[in-house]
């Protein structure tokens, strides 16, 4: 009987944990096609697949990926600060790690892309670029339950937290890539895209409020 009940726990740990996965993926396929459609609006672009563009799908396809990767990280960390203030969001904490965990492999889609396509010399970019994947490798190996009974809680958490690292170096990279000049050129004249924002300002901004919800959920935890 005991026996039973610990394989039908273990066997509903797996369909959650499916579950989990399926959910992930589902929110970075939504995320890409909302990106990749965004970008085409700012060029004033509304059927892309069905009229002809000089727009290089790959290459553009590739800049989504990085997106998608940089917002799938952003929403993973985000969440539990968000549970702090709204409890539907409590309930999420469990699919954060996979959230995370699709991120950091469309980011290693688009490393790969760019170094297939020759898209990358050694450039202050590139270097930023690989210490995020440097530790967001570490944060992705470390992030089990193995790890945190290994390390305890306070130094596997310290080790998680390298996340907010990777998100800094990942802000650099893209404005590394010489972006102040596109953002200046939208703010003299944001009427040429239909006066929508580049899409990686955007990205930016929501790792910005990122940071600033994170910061604000730690001055409320300590005034606690």
């Amino acid at each position: 009987m005991f026996s039973e009940k610990i394989h039908k726990e273990k066997q509903d740990h797996k369909i959650h944990e499916t579950q989990d996965w399926i959910d992930a993926l589902k929110l970075s396929l939504l995320i890409f096609i909302i990106l990749l459609y965004y970008y085409y609006l700012r060029m004033g672009i509304f059927l892309p697949f069905f009229i002809d563009n000089n727009i290089n799908f790959i290459y553009l396809s590739n800049k989504i990926f990085a997106l998608t990767a940089v917002t799938m990280i952003s929403i993973s960390v985000l969440i539990g600060p968000l549970a702090s203030f709204f409890p539907y969001f409590g309930k999420k904490i469990g699919v954060r790690k996979e959230i995370g965990i699709v991120g950091f492999l469309l980011g290693l889609i688009h490393i790969i892309i760019s170094f297939l396509y020759s898209l990358w010399g050694f450039t202050w970019a590139f270097l930023a670029a690989n210490l995020a994947t440097i530790l967001l490798i570490i944060v992705t190996i470390f992030s089990n339950k193995k790890s945190l009974l290994y390390f305890g809680y306070k130094k596997w958490k310290a080790i998680q937290r390298l996340v907010w690292l990777a998100l800094i170096f990942i802000v650099f990279h893209i404005l590394a890539l010489g972006q102040f000049v596109v953002w200046k050129n939208w703010l003299s004249n944001p009427a040429i895209t239909y006066y929508l924002p580049p899409t990686n300002l955007v990205i930016i901004i929501f790792v910005m409020l990122s940071f600033s919800l994170r910061f604000i959920v730690f001055i409320k935890d300590r005034l606690k």
